[in-house]
């Protein structure tokens, strides 16, 4: 995998291990708490996809990501990899919002 090819992977890979080194009451303002993102505020929809609940997840989520670039990276444009991360953002937090009773 040619690491200069995935800028922007590396740059989410990076905004992830620097939110997990924020301390807890800093990261809670990034989570999609639905109640707060019902009273305004908006931009938990998308900022809660940087955020993770402990190392062991944003490690496992990281890695996954890896595995996926170094298993299609050549089969998909780098446009391609961005719309489906966006959808995947909508779809994800869409799903959380309307069909979850309570996010902690």
């Amino acid at each position: 995998m040619n690491a200069l090819k995935h800028k922007p992977l590396l740059a989410f890979i990076a905004a992830c291990i620097v939110i997990m080194l924020f301390p807890q009451h800093v990261r809670e303002l990034l989570y999609l708490h639905i109640e707060n993102f019902k009273h305004g505020e908006y931009w938990r929809f998308f900022t809660a996809h940087l955020t993770h609940y402990s190392w062991v997840h944003c490690l496992s989520n990281i890695i996954g990501l890896l595995l996926l670039i170094g298993i299609f990276s050549n089969t998909q444009q780098k446009i391609h990899w961005l719309l489906a991360a966006i959808i995947i953002c909508i779809a994800i937090s869409s799903s959380l919002i309307l069909f979850s009773i309570k996010l902690d």
